[in-house]
């Protein structure tokens, strides 16, 4: 095949048919070795550039130019020449770096390729160092030197996407290899004058996942090499990550060295807010309110619009920048900026090109209200960039701020980084609502001094969501943390909740319906409750066994209400609720519809308050065990059905002081032993 390759070649048009007549090919068998005088134990070491079957050698003809020649076992290749033709010159090693317009024995230039195609896996197993040999014509053999060193380049944390890789290594290495006359002077190799180039590695394929150990063998002149730096972009040139390091590395011409190099993820912070089309489609942003816009592909050429409809068509790839300087996207709730788009799109740099689009860099503080209500509201194409993220660096944030941001996103799986320590009524409220696929949450909320509703339903509904945020505040404030995990469905484990200094329904309904939970807090520790504050909390977490540690002892209304309500699997709940003093439906249905547990918590207290243990164990149908000290006599304003469904025959301790006889479900269930307490 390759002969008949090469035969089509060389007579490429009829006009030559005369020539092939008179010039008859001939094929002359080489061989292929290494001058052994020059050793490359270190570039095999670390490039492995012993002969392969299949290698391409460059052989120079007089008259027809380059053949590519495959080696053959052995290091055998066949070059074909007219009768009347001679090899002269240089062959080359590895072929595709050979220059078809000069071939003397005087100046050979061989190019170095400021661009390289590579396997997908890097090169692992063959060295593109250069290498040439004298083109004897009476030699079988041809013996070819080493033209420069190797760099032996392992890089770690290659990225999704990465389509090509520049390397620059502080000096121009893009110029020519120029090889002197062997019979006067060893093949040497010289360095250009001039600015530094970056060498591109262009991949077959982009990058489908993240690779480490990714090997790039590239050569390099003679001379000392003081620093390496790596970028990595997508095919569209779109740069993913960096790295850099320094080096001392003097190369000769038969050394080779090995380098690790760890990229890092492009930093977004001076990067405004880019939308990356995964596939073609069209980016719309609602703009009711009329808010100017810039609107960039390049970064460098910036249109501002202002219409309210802006539609943005892009292709497999390509990236449109955002950026703007108003300091809210919403006017309240009823009207609002939202970005969408009907295609699967990346969403990542800085947010805050939206609020100042000269200095979003350094900018950490959100003042307008409302400033990203809705701002993707309901787009189901959204995604979490692989490699880059959407930065919000705002420390200090307005009310509203965030609320609702990514309702319904519900291809988004990564949430991004939410740093505010400063926060203000609702900034939070719904922002992730119904994101169905998103599986990791903000490492931590670090805000330590909380505000109304601002956690409000943030998750709620996310149902792939397996973990949470580290939750360290300790100051609570109304309804701060009300429904923000309620039905997460795939959430088994809830964070440690510190907090001790309370507010009404802090903690309201915020695992409701988490099917799977399976461990609660080890403790809720704050001695003083607020009304509500525990409403619902875990009610409908049908997998939850054990319940946290309890110690308050100032109650509040409706503080424990509901709030294991309907947890069939429910065994082990705190020894003791060890106030002594009640509140108002303190207890309501706390433990309605638990059907695994068998044994309440002590009940120290000796007076009773409006509805205090109002069906407290209702359908606890396994319950064979109470201690309650209450010397007040029951009655429907106390304990309604606080025994109803209970087990038939239990033990009920009963305080000596009790002079009351009340039984069924408002008092003593019938059929159970009543003992009196010693203690």
């Amino acid at each position: 095949m390759v002969f008949v390759g090469l035969f089509l070649l060389l007579t490429g048009c009829a006009g030559e048919k005369e020539d092939r007549q008179e010039n008859p090919v001939r094929t002359e068998e080489l061989r292929a070795g290494i001058v052994t005088t020059q050793s490359r134990a270190q570039i095999g070491a670390y490039g492995q550039l012993a002969w392969e079957k299949g290698d391409i050698i460059a052989v120079h003809r007089q008259t027809s130019g380059y053949e590519n020649c495959p080696l053959t076992e052995g290091g055998v290749f066949n070059v074909h020449l007219f009768d009347s033709e001679r090899r002269d010159g240089f062959a080359v090693y590895p072929a595709d770096i050979a220059d078809g317009t000069a071939a003397s024995d005087d100046d050979f230039k061989v190019i170095l390729p400021s661009f390289y195609r590579i396997p997908r896996d890097g090169m692992t197993d063959k060295s593109p160092v250069p290498m040439v040999a004298v083109n004897d014509p009476e030699a079988e053999d041809l013996f070819f030197h080493h033209l420069g060193g190797l760099l032996r380049l392992s890089l770690d944390n290659v990225p999704v996407e990465t389509a090509f890789l520049k390397i620059n290594l502080g000096k121009r290495i893009t110029g020519s290899f120029a090889v002197a006359g062997v019979e006067t002077s060893s093949p040497s190799i010289a360095t250009d004058s001039g600015e530094a180039g970056d060498l591109c590695f262009e991949l077959e394929l982009p990058l489908t996942s993240v690779r480490d150990d990714y090997v790039l063998n590239i050569p390099v002149p003679t001379g000392t090499y003081s620093s390496i730096s790596v970028k990595a972009s997508d095919f569209r040139d779109n740069l993913l990550s960096v790295g850099s390091c320094a080096v001392d590395l003097p190369f000769g011409r038969t050394d080779g060295y090995l380098v690790d190099l760890s990229l890092s993820p492009l930093d977004v912070r001076n990067l405004p807010l880019c939308l990356k089309a995964v596939r073609p489609g069209t980016v719309t942003i609602s703009n009711p309110l009329g808010k100017t816009l810039e609107i960039s592909r390049d970064l460098e050429n910036w249109e501002s619009v202002n219409a309210r409809t802006i539609t943005i068509d892009l292709n497999w790839s390509e990236c449109v920048f955002l950026r703007g300087n108003n300091e809210t996207y919403a006017s309240g709730t009823s009207s609002y900026t939202t970005i969408n788009s009907n295609m699967d799109c990346y969403a990542y740099g800085n947010i805050m090109s939206l609020l100042d689009a000269e200095n979003f860099s350094s900018a950490e503080e959100i003042t307008g209200t409302y400033a990203f209500y809705r701002l993707f509201y309901n787009n189901k194409y959204l995604k979490k960039h692989p490699g880059l993220d959407l930065l919000m660096p705002a420390m200090t944030v307005s009310a509203h701020a965030y609320r609702e941001m990514f309702y319904g996103c519900s291809a988004l799986t990564c949430s991004p980084a939410l740093p505010a320590m400063n926060l203000a009524q609702r900034c939070y409220d719904g922002m992730f609502y119904g994101c169905s696929k998103l599986t990791v949450p903000p490492s931590i909320l670090p805000a330590t001094e909380l505000k109304e509703y601002c956690y409000y339903s943030m998750f709620e509904n996310c149902s792939s969501l397996t973990a949470t945020p580290v939750l360290p505040a300790d100051k609570m404030a109304t309804s701060c943390y009300f429904e923000m995990f309620r039905g997460c469905s795939a959430l088994k484990k809830a964070p440690a909740l510190p907090g001790t200094q309370l507010a009404p329904s802090c903690y309201s309904y915020m695992f409701y319906s988490c099917q799977v939970l399976v461990e609660a807090p080890d403790v809720l520790p704050a001695n003083t409750l607020a009304p509500q504050c525990y409403s619902s909390m875990f009610a409908q977490c049908r997998s939850l066994e054990v319940a946290p540690a309890l110690p308050a002892v100032n109650l509040a209304s409706h503080c424990y209400d509901n709030m294991f309500y309907a947890c069939p699997k429910l065994v082990t709940v705190p020894s003791s609720l060890p106030a002594t003093v009640l509140a108002e439906s303190c207890y309501e249905a706390m433990f309605d519809s638990c059907t695994a547990l068998q044994t309440a918590p002590a009940l120290p207290a000796t007076s009773l308050a409006h509805r205090c243990y109002y069906q407290m164990f209702k359908g606890c149908s396994s319950l064979n065990y109470v201690k309650a000290l209450f010397v007040t006599e029951p009655a429907l304003d106390y304990t309604y059905n606080w025994l109803s469904g209970v087990k038939s025959t239990g033990t009920f301790v009963k305080n000596a002081a009790a002079t009351w006889n009340v039984t069924g479900p408002n008092g003593i269930p019938s059929g159970w032993t009543v003992t009196t307490a010693t203690n």
